[in-house]
């Protein structure tokens, strides 16, 4: 009749976010919450009483990272030690910013998990507590033999992977690539170069808008030759102007 409980957040009378129930003289196994706050409750009645418990605690930040990914760059995210097996009782998240404020492009390369007891969840924004924001559940192995890609419509990402105290197997986690599909005001100084569109010879991110600023010696002409040209008619547009102020009619 004596018991601990332990759950997430600071509502105790939330029995939904309770994830640990003990009582008797078996010491519970370590853990990581899921969140940065915690509550819990000690209940004793008016028969027996004994020695007690002592927990302690500490702030765990050996998972969590920030990243901000560079307009039309990426950068990889994978499970801790992959691609060996990862630990038991792992709680990881990391918050994903583009520089460019464009969207997030998501490729996942690998993906094998204890099913139903290890998970991967990204949202959108940075309050992963929020799960109104979750853009991705998953758990399990998936197929993924050319990959899979989706955009999550979002410059600012939450992404958290959580596994139980026991795997119960041998299982290598995951492999993701993440990509701003965005892009910022590029200035080009030299004599011969090169423009491509985001991801060429890819399809272009949606909502792009691109801007570069080609500016030779005076005097100098600037000659064009195209090698590729593909756009969706009468949505998707290139404007090619004279001086550097693109937001200007001058424009070919």
């Amino acid at each position: 009749n004596d018991y601990l409980e332990i759950g997430n957040g600071d509502d105790v009378s939330d029995k939904s976010s309770r994830f640990m129930f003990v009582t008797g003289s078996d010491y519970p196994h370590p853990f990581t919450t899921y969140t940065d706050e915690m509550w819990m409750r000690f209940v004793s009645d008016q028969s027996i009483v004994r020695r007690g418990f002592h927990v302690v605690l500490a702030e765990d930040t050996s998972c969590v990272s920030n990243i901000v990914i560079q307009p039309g760059r990426n950068t990889q995210i994978t499970s801790p030690d992959f691609p060996y097996p990862y630990d038991n009782d792992l709680f990881c998240q990391w918050n994903i910013s583009s520089e460019s404020g464009g969207n997030i492009r998501v490729n996942i390369l690998v993906f094998d998990t204890e099913k139903l007891y290890d998970w991967v969840d990204i949202g959108s924004g940075f309050d992963s507590t929020d799960l109104r924001t979750r853009l991705l559940h998953v758990s399990g192995s998936l197929d993924l033999t050319e990959g899979s890609t989706f955009n999550t419509g979002s410059s600012e990402l939450w992404m958290t992977f959580t596994t139980d105290p026991d795997n119960g197997g041998y299982y290598l986690g995951f492999n993701m690539w993440f990509t701003d599909d965005g892009c910022v005001t590029e200035y080009i100084d030299d004599t011969y170069g090169q423009i491509t569109s985001p991801l060429y010879n890819s399809f272009y991110p949606h909502n792009s808008d691109c801007v570069w600023i080609i500016d030779y010696k005076e005097g100098w002409e600037i000659h064009l030759t195209f090698n590729d040209f593909e756009l969706e008619e009468h949505y998707d547009k290139l404007l090619v102007g004279s001086g550097t102020d693109p937001n200007s009619d001058e424009f070919t």
